[in-house]
C-alpha cells in the first residue's frame, strides 16, 4: 500500500513579489490540533494563519498570509509537495505559526505552547520537521504571550500597593498575563527542550521560570521551606540560557522574585552586547513574608568589557512589584537606553541619592525618543532626600504619548519640565496632592486626550492643575463628586477639545451683587443725602 503524499495548494492573490497566499496542507492520519479557526480583523491587512481541523481521517491546515518572495510566484491553483514549496515561503509559514497564539487558547488553563505546536508542524513531513529545526536555531519560545508587552496611558491597572490584599495582585496580573493567570509552563519540559534543541546561538528567547503557586501563597517563607525542589528547578532552567550569545537580540523572561535569580538576569543582560528588546515580568507580591528581597542594580546591566560595544535598547520592561531597584548609580545604563521607544519600570521601589521625580527627570533628559514611558513604585515612601541645589532646564520629548507616573510625589516640578506636544493619554498616581506645587500653564499638553489622576483632593483641583480648563474635563465628573473634598480613588477624564481660533471666554463665576448694586436708580434720587463729618 503507497503512503499518501501531504500535498499543497496554493492560491496567490497577485502575481507580484509581495503577495496573499492562501495555502492548504493536507496530511492523511495527523493527530489532531486543538487550535480553531482565528482570522484577524481585515483592517490588518492579512488573516492570522489558522489551525488544524480535523475532518473525517485527514487534517487539513489552511494559511492566509503576507509572503515575501526573492522572485516572483507563478503559481495558480495547483497542488504540491512541501519539497517544492520555495524555502523563503516555507520559513515565512513556520515562523508565522510558531510566532502567535490562537485567540481562542489565550484564555485557556492549559496553553498550548510554541513546543508543541512545533512537534505537530514537524509531523507533516521532513521537509516540514527541517523548516521547524530551522527557525529554532533562530528562537527558543516556550510560552506565549497574552499581547505584546507594552506601556498604555489609559486604562491600565496600577501597580499593587506593597500591603495590597491578595484580590487587587490577581487583578493586576490577570490584567496583564491574562486569565490563564496564574498558570505557568512546565519546568521539566523546558529544561527538556532546552537540552534537546542547545539554543545556544538563537536571535531570540521567551522563557517562563516561574516556580508554580508562589505568586498566590500567602506564606511565602513556609512555601519555599516545603517547595524548595520547584525553585531547584527553575533556577536550572534560568542557568541554561544565563550564557553569553553573541547574537541574542530579544529576552522576555517571566520569573518568581528570588534574591539570587536576579543577580544572574544582571548577568545575563550585561554579557549580551546585542540586546535591544528586554522584557521581565516578576509576578510576585509585593509582600514576601520574611524572604531576602531580590534587589536588581542598574549599573551592573553593563560592564566595562562591552562598554563600547552595546546596542541601543528600543523596549526594555521590567514588571515586578516584588523587586527593589538600586539607581544609585546608573550612567552606564542610561546610555544604553537612549533610544529606546518604550521603556517601563514597575517595581517595589528605588534606591536614589535624590527624590524618585528627580530622578525621572535624568531618565528622561537621556530618552529624547521615548514613545511609551512608564515609571512605577508599590512602596509609597515620604522619605527625606537632599534638595535641589541645580535648575533643570525644559526637557523635550517630541515622540511621548504614553505617561504613566506612580511615585509618592507627582507634580508641577516634574511635569512643568516636560515639553511633550503629542502626549495623548497620561495616568498619575501620587500620595501627595497634584497642585501642591502650583498648576500648569494653560494649554501645557495641546493634544492630550485622556487622563487618569489618584492623589488626595478633590477632582476639580486635580484637571485644573493640568492647565485645563473645567468646561473640558467637567463632563466627565459626576456631579457629587463636584463639591467632594477628599476623593479617595482615581478619576478618568476625556479631555475637550476647544478651538483655538475662538477667543477664550472667561469662566463665568456666580456671585451674590452688593446690597447697593441692588437698588435702582430712581431709589438712588429720592436717598437721603448722608451727613457730613466736620
Amino acid at each position: 500500500m503507497n503512503r499518501p503524499v501531504p500535498t499543497l495548494t496554493l492560491w496567490p492573490s497577485s502575481l507580484r513579489f509581495l503577495s496573499f497566499i492562501t495555502l492548504q496542507i493536507t496530511k492523511p492520519g495527523l493527530l489532531t490540533s486543538p487550535f480553531l479557526n482565528d482570522p484577524l480583523p481585515s483592517s490588518h491587512g492579512y488573516t492570522h494563519p489558522t489551525s488544524l481541523i480535523q475532518r473525517g481521517e485527514a487534517t487539513s491546515y489552511n494559511v492566509r498570509f503576507l509572503v515575501t518572495c526573492t522572485s516572483p510566484i507563478s503559481l495558480l491553483t495547483t497542488s504540491m509537495t512541501p519539497s517544492q514549496l520555495p524555502g523563503e515561503v516555507l520559513l515565512q509559514i513556520i515562523e508565522h505559526v510558531l510566532s502567535d497564539i490562537p485567540k481562542k487558547n489565550r484564555d485557556s488553563k492549559l496553553q498550548v505552547g510554541p513546543s508543541q505546536q512545533a512537534k505537530e508542524l514537524a509531523m507533516v513531513d521532513n521537509t516540514f520537521r527541517a523548516a521547524v529545526d530551522n527557525y529554532y536555531q533562530r528562537a527558543f519560545h516556550t510560552f506565549h504571550p497574552n499581547g505584546e508587552p507594552t506601556v498604555l496611558g489609559s486604562l491600565q491597572p496600577w501597580i499593587p500597593r506593597h500591603d495590597c490584599p491578595m484580590s487587587e495582585h490577581m487583578l493586576f496580573w490577570q490584567e496583564r498575563l491574562g486569565s490563564a493567570w496564574p498558570g505557568t509552563a512546565d519546568l521539566e519540559e523546558q529544561i527538556s527542550d532546552f537540552d534537546e534543541r542547545k539554543p545556544h546561538n538563537v536571535r531570540s528567547v521567551r522563557v517562563d521560570t516561574r516556580v508554580p503557586g508562589f505568586s498566590r501563597t500567602p506564606d511565602c517563607l513556609s512555601w519555599t521551606k516545603s517547595n524548595f525542589h520547584t525553585w531547584m528547578l527553575s533556577a536550572a532552567l534560568l542557568c541554561r540560557i544565563a550564557q553569553p550569545n553573541p547574537r541574542l537580540r530579544v529576552l522576555h523572561l517571566r520569573l518568581s522574585a528570588h534574591a539570587d535569580f536576579y543577580t544572574v538576569i544582571e548577568g545575563l543582560i550585561a554579557s549580551n552586547p546585542r540586546l535591544t528588546d528586554i522584557v521581565i515580568e516578576d509576578d510576585s507580591h509585593p509582600d514576601l513574608d520574611g524572604l531576602r528581597r531580590p534587589v536588581l542594580d542598574l549599573a551592573s546591566l553593563c560592564n566595562d568589557e562591552h562598554e563600547d560595544s552595546y546596542h541601543e535598547l528600543e523596549r526594555f520592561i521590567i514588571r515586578a512589584p516584588a523587586l527593589q531597584v538600586n539607581a544609585v548609580d546608573c550612567g552606564p545604563f542610561l546610555s544604553r537606553i537612549r533610544s529606546a521607544e518604550t521603556f517601563c519600570l514597575a517595581a517595589y521601589q528605588f534606591i536614589t541619592r535624590q527624590s524618585p521625580w528627580l530622578w525621572v527627570l535624568e531618565l528622561l533628559k537621556n530618552m529624547r525618543y521615548v514613545d511609551r514611558f512608564e515609571v512605577s513604585t508599590s512602596l509609597q515612601s515620604n522619605a527625606n532626600y537632599r534638595t535641589l541645589r541645580s535648575t533643570i532646564d525644559p526637557i523635550e520629548l517630541r515622540y511621548l504619548k504614553h505617561l504613566v507616573l506612580d511615585l509618592a510625589e507627582v507634580d508641577a516640578r516634574l511635569l512643568r519640565r516636560l515639553q511633550a506636544p503629542l502626549l495623548k493619554h497620561m495616568q498619575i498616581r501620587s500620595l501627595y496632592p497634584v497642585a501642591s506645587h502650583g498648576d500648569l500653564a494653560t494649554n501645557h499638553f495641546p493634544n492630550l486626550l485622556c487622563a487618569t489622576i489618584w492623589c488626595p483632593g478633590g477632582a476639580i483641583e486635580r484637571f485644573r492643575f493640568l492647565g485645563l480648563r473645567k468646561r473640558q474635563y467637567i463632563h466627565n465628573i459626576p456631579d457629587a463628586l463636584h463639591l467632594e473634598q477628599e476623593i479617595d480613588a482615581a478619576i478618568l477624564i476625556y479631555v475637550l477639545k476647544i478651538n483655538p481660533s475662538l477667543p477664550t471666554v472667561e469662566e463665568v463665576t456666580m456671585e451674590r451683587p452688593s446690597k447697593r448694586a441692588r437698588i435702582g436708580p430712581s431709589e438712588l434720587q429720592n436717598e437721603p443725602p448722608r451727613p457730613q463729618s466736620v
